[in-house]
């Protein structure tokens, strides 16, 4: 039925037998376990490129929080307009939320299809999926891509004592399949002293690359409250937010019990197998981590200096002549002359909507956070061609003198340059 997934890993775990057939002895219990070992390098290096994009593309989620909020706001009423704004927003951010499921998904099938054919070496079982073979139909019986020389090398092989397809659960009558004669060589405490460290180890890894990434993920999410990039949210998200944190609480501890559990039912290759992709995990999470934390200071590093360099110095008009710039704010400096002062006045500041003056000099208090704030979410909530004519529709209204309400309008227009600014 699984055939498709039974072969091909048959057919890797036969290569690199193979290649480390050509230093090590065939037979031995080392070169097939490192051929499991690197069955799941295969595997790994494979899905490398996805992982990393997955990672990546959760960076990219998080930021995309303002805008999301935004959109379920705005269209809190029409489910598939909101759809639809969400898809363009992944979009033009890049965004696929379902292939960051691909790493994760690819891995079930592949720990399936490796029980099965650890399991298919010795098929003198009667249990489920068994075919109750006598020891020699099983020795002389081809596993997928094994003959029958490889099932039989790979019986006989012993890692630290134990068969590689034994478990601590299999009965008794079926050990009698791993020697030519039938003769038993090993107990079923030789297993238990393989296959319980294996995986004490792997359950202890896998807790902390669980715990990695919750600490992680808590980080961020105070990094994103404290700049106030994350936008308001309504009680359901909240709650949904809370039941996804506890739930990730929950795996720290509940997978790698379940694995201890399932030690005592699986085979030792599995149990190398599960070391080694926990390992795996561990190293790659630390590196790619590191590699994408460096990226993202020097992303920030490249905008603040963009920043400086667009600040005007002080007595001087912007470079943008009318663009608004948060980060810092110009003092005008009064010549003695009537012209100089016409000129001073005319000066457009760096930061207009919280009290220094602009092109018309915007009349009233200045702008509260939690009104730039409303201003900025509305702008995350358009699209670019959206802003732009929103900032062009405003800029038309100003140039007419009969037009209402000028201060606030001037002020608007600022949050709004100032938020294109950012994003270009």
């Amino acid at each position: 039925m699984l055939n498709f997934i039974y072969y091909p890993i048959s057919w890797v775990l036969w290569f690199w037998h193979k290649a480390w057939g050509l230093i090590l002895d065939p037979d031995s219990g080392i070169t097939w376990a490192l051929s499991i070992i690197f069955l799941v390098v295969t595997l790994r290096l494979l899905l490398l490129r996805p992982m990393i994009k997955q990672l990546r593309s959760g960076r990219k989620m998080q930021e995309m929080q303002p805008r999301m909020q935004e959109i379920k706001r705005k269209y809190a009423k029409d489910q598939q307009q909101q759809a639809l704004e969400m898809r363009k927003l992944q979009k033009e951010m890049g965004v696929n939320p379902l292939a960051s499921c691909l790493p994760m998904l690819v891995q079930i099938p592949i720990f399936i299809g490796l029980f099965h054919v650890l399991r298919s070496f010795n098929r003198t079982g009667t249990g489920t999926g068994q075919l109750g073979m006598s020891i020699e139909e099983t020795r002389n019986t081809a596993n997928y891509g094994f003959g029958i020389d490889e099932v039989q090398s790979f019986l006989d092989a012993r890692l630290f004592g134990a068969p590689l397809s034994s478990y601590i659960s299999m009965p008794t009558d079926s050990f009698g399949a791993f020697t030519d004669d039938g003769s038993v060589d090993f107990t079923r405490a030789n297993i238990a002293f393989v296959v319980i460290p294996m995986m004490l180890v792997a359950a202890v890894i896998m807790h902390f690359n669980a715990k990695h990434s919750l600490v992680r993920q808590a980080r961020r999410k105070a990094e994103q409250a404290k700049s106030k990039k994350k936008g308001a949210t309504t009680p359901q998200q909240d709650m949904m937010e809370n039941q996804m944190a506890m739930m990730q609480k929950l795996m720290v501890w509940v997978m790698p019990v379940l694995s201890l559990v399932g030690a005592y039912f699986w085979h030792v290759g599995l149990a190398v197998y599960m070391l080694t992709n926990t390992s795996w995990t561990f190293v790659q999470q630390v590196l790619v981590y590191r590699k994408m934390d460096r990226e993202e200071a020097e992303e920030k590093e490249a905008k603040l200096a963009a920043k400086r360099t667009n600040a005007p110095k002080p007595g001087k008009k912007p470079k943008d002549h009318g663009q608004a710039q948060a980060t810092s704010t110009v003092v005008l400096e009064h010549t003695e002359d009537e012209k100089g002062a016409k000129d001073a006045k005319s000066a457009t500041p760096a930061n207009p909507f919280t009290g220094a003056e602009s092109q018309e000099s915007p009349a009233g208090p200045p702008l509260s956070e939690e009104q730039v704030e409303t201003y900025r979410s509305e702008a995350a909530a358009m699209s670019p061609e959206k802003l732009d004519a929103t900032i062009d529709e405003i800029e038309t209204q100003l140039k007419d003198p009969a037009t209402k309400k000028r201060a606030k309008k001037q002020k608007r227009l600022a949050v709004l340059r100032q938020f294109r600014d950012e994003q270009r």
